[in-house]
């Protein structure tokens, strides 16, 4: 098999806005002081295939969702510009939407399907449970359908149903995406039903909500009562942690959507 840094060429990561929470209000063992949670976008690039867009970050339609969004903001404090918005930045960097051939969506939340609208060239690859969530929402799914595009049936590939190598790499089970193995979408349930992660074995993994930040895996074991509900699946979301903790431990990088990153560059190839 061709090493992952041959295939992968790099990982960016850009900063699509924010929101503020108080620590206290999350987790029981934290004070209360306020934390920005960025929301992170992720882009994939491969030397055969082109680009992959993890996520797309908020966009500022997030002040277009009537009372359920600004409830939304007023529980979550958001913050988005219009220089902040994915298309712009990777327009800096020479990339233009119709230069992404794919666009994965951990999961369906407004601060990662944001910038999906800009996109109407690219196939957008969900879980069939993500799917589910489109067609059927509850409150508690945090689906905003003002978000979501016209299009957005019409490109949009169910994980399950697409023609991909099953593979195991590191105790992570997913879908080879180019068949190389190079670039892994792995299930990290609990978040959401079918909230996915994308995995560069060897190097690192791109986990999305899994956690909410790389320091708040230990707090996330306890965390509230209230914020326990916003979970599809606790004891799943417990699962997936003892997961991450497992491959933190063998060396591979963890990445989630809600971290600050100092360097713009997660990845290089060799």
């Amino acid at each position: 098999m061709p090493t992952t840094t041959k295939k992968i060429t790099s990982v960016h990561y850009y900063n699509c806005g924010n929101c503020v929470n108080r620590l206290g209000f999350v987790y029981r063992d934290q004070s209360f002081r306020k934390r920005v949670f960025p929301s992170g976008v992720f882009l994939i690039k491969h030397s055969e295939h082109g680009y992959v867009l993890f996520d797309t970050g908020y966009s500022l339609n997030i002040y277009k969702t009537g009372w359920r969004g600004w409830l939304y903001r007023l529980l979550n404090p958001t913050h988005i510009s219009r220089e902040e918005e994915i298309v712009i930045q990777l327009k800096k960097d020479g990339v233009t939407p119709k230069d992404i051939r794919y666009v994965v969506l951990s999961h369906l939340h407004p601060d990662h399907i944001g910038g999906l609208k800009f996109f109407n060239q690219s196939r957008i690859i969900i879980t069939k449970d993500s799917y589910r969530t489109y067609q059927h929402p509850n409150t508690t799914d945090l689906l905003f359908p003002a978000l979501l595009p016209s299009w957005f049936e019409s490109h949009a590939l169910k994980l399950e149903d697409m023609p991909l190598k099953q593979a195991t790499h590191t105790g992570l089970n997913g879908y080879d995406l180019f068949g190389d193995g190079s670039l892994i979408l792995t299930p990290l349930e609990g978040h959401t039903h079918g909230h996915l992660g994308a995995f560069i074995p060897g190097e690192l993994l791109l986990a999305g909500d899994a956690c909410w930040g790389e320091d708040l895996m230990k707090p996330s074991r306890n965390m509230r009562r209230i914020i326990n509900l916003i979970h599809h699946d606790h004891k799943a979301f417990l699962k997936t942690l003892q997961t991450l903790s497992r491959l933190n431990q063998q060396g591979i990088r963890l990445c989630f959507s809600h971290d600050q990153y100092e360097q713009k560059e997660l990845l290089r190839a060799k």
